[in-house]
């Protein structure tokens, strides 16, 4: 065997094992919230749900900016950081939360609607939820990935297991902003206790200001990706109003659920491109195969999805409802945008681990800018299907990575781009006059299964999956 079919291998089942250990801690979490999700839409009006939507489409990107990415610089440092590091990060954290409590406090002075309302309890959550910050880097730097995840996983539950009561008592908004609160509560209390790290006030501006430097292009980033997400709702909510946030924010989460892996590869991809960055043409192999992986694991569960969702989804709510109608085509729209987003992921992960961050950025925050350019036009034209267009739209931003990634190798799409034309049809079946037309969206799956390579590509990954979970 070849010295580059070892290193393929090797990449394959580092990925493949990396990415099953990680499914299975991130799956339970990820069915509590899909089933979450459909107890809050069933329960919750249309109205409500999008004024619950929007505070904390606000405060997701928001949350990132205001620790101006010291945590994550902490956790990519490759020296072991000294325990004053993380009090800084403690004491940043506590100023900045008790500037959000007293920001809750005024909005809920403010009231005058239920998005205000909200947006006072969202603040608090957000303030409670970042005092577990130092200890979340604590854990993550000492690998312990397990212990937080069971931990987040217990958030999830207390989450809705107040917020659901909540709802059938007809507390409206309120129940998900007070189970938020709740949740944010447990968590930021589990991570510190399962921790062990006891933060300790730290007043040094100089070393503060040292951290902000290196932490605030870690911020721009992170918040880039949850700024799209942000961007779409709160233009679903100043176009259509509060019900139009709620179709859409519903929507984005059922989307968002449907990449399950995407984390998880993610994470272990950067990781395995490291090991070969100094290597073009291994890196190439590692990327290609890498998407290939990404395709055949994260697409695959995207098309079922959106496949399956208008079959089943109007048993979870009335999708004949004028209310929630455009929920189904929606998220067919947000499907599609996340395979196309899929396929592109590992372009700045190359770019990232090269420490060529800079394209990888301006990507993310064009795809925001494209986004909410479009939205608005769309939207008014074609109402809360307008911003599902809108994200599709979005995905030309992955065009401008091309040109550096060319820069060190030049990627190889014939194996992989093929997929995404026979996953990508299933994003449409909510556009169909009826379920007589589903056969046709099969169609370039089955022509391309009828080529040996692809059908042994598809097998091949398959089998190492398997491997991965009996071997664990």
């Amino acid at each position: 065997m070849s010295d580059s079919d070892t290193d393929g291998s090797e990449f394959k089942s580092q990925v493949m094992r990396g990415s099953v250990h990680l499914l299975l801690r991130q799956g339970v979490g990820n069915v509590i919230r899909v089933v979450g999700v459909f107890a809050m839409i069933a329960l919750l009006g249309v109205e409500a749900y999008g004024a619950y939507v929007i505070p904390v489409s606000i405060a997701v990107p928001t949350g990132m900016l205001l620790q101006l990415g010291i945590p994550t610089y902490l956790t990519r440092r490759a020296d072991e950081p000294p325990k004053a590091a993380f009090d800084l990060v403690a004491t940043h954290n506590g100023v900045v939360g008790l500037a959000l409590v007293l920001l809750g406090a005024g909005l809920f002075v403010l009231g005058g609607n239920d998005v205000v309302l909200a947006g006072s309890g969202i603040a608090v959550a957000l303030a409670i939820d970042i005092q577990g910050t130092a200890a979340r880097v604590t854990m993550d730097r000492r690998l312990r990935f397990g212990e937080r995840g069971l931990v987040e996983v217990v958030g999830d539950l207390v989450f809705y297991g107040v917020a659901i009561p909540l709802a059938v008592l007809d507390f409206g908004f309120a129940a998900p902003v007070i189970g938020q609160i709740a949740m944010s509560s447990t968590l930021a209390g589990g991570l510190l206790w399962r921790s062990g790290y006891r933060p300790a006030p730290l007043l040094d501006p100089v070393r503060w200001w040292s951290e902000v430097k290196r932490g605030y292009s870690y911020a721009i980033y992170d918040a880039s990706i949850h700024a799209f997400d942000s961007a779409l709702t709160l233009i679903a909510g100043a176009v259509l109003g509060t019900a139009g946030s709620g179709v859409v924010g519903a929507a984005q989460r059922l989307a968002n659920r449907t990449a399950v892996l995407r984390v998880a590869v993610d994470q272990v991809a950067m990781a395995s491109l490291a090991k070969v960055q100094g290597d073009p043409e291994r890196l190439r192999r590692a990327h290609s195969q890498g998407v290939l992986l990404h395709l055949l694991s994260t697409g695959v569960i995207i098309s079922g999805v959106a496949f399956a969702a208008p079959l089943l989804l109007p048993y979870v709510i009335d999708t004949g409802a004028s209310e929630w109608g455009p929920a189904l085509p929606v998220l067919g729209l947000l499907c599609l945008f996340q395979l196309l987003s899929v396929s592109f992921d590992l372009h700045g992960n190359v770019l990232r681990v090269t420490e060529r961050p800079k394209p990888a950025t301006r990507q993310r925050l064009l795809q925001v800018g494209i986004a909410a350019l479009s939205a608005v036009p769309l939207a008014l034209l074609f109402d809360e299907i307008g911003l599902g267009l809108a994200a599709v739209a979005s995905t030309a931003s992955f065009l401008t990575l091309e040109r550096p990634v060319r820069e060190i190798f030049i990627p190889t799409y014939g194996r992989y781009l093929p997929w995404i034309l026979a996953l990508a049809p299933a994003s449409l079946t909510a556009f169909l006059p009826s379920n007589a037309w589903l056969p046709i969206l099969f169609v370039p799956g089955a022509l391309l299964l009828a080529l040996p390579s692809y059908r042994h590509d598809l097998f091949d990954q398959g089998r190492q999956a398997l491997a991965a979970v009996v071997g664990r």
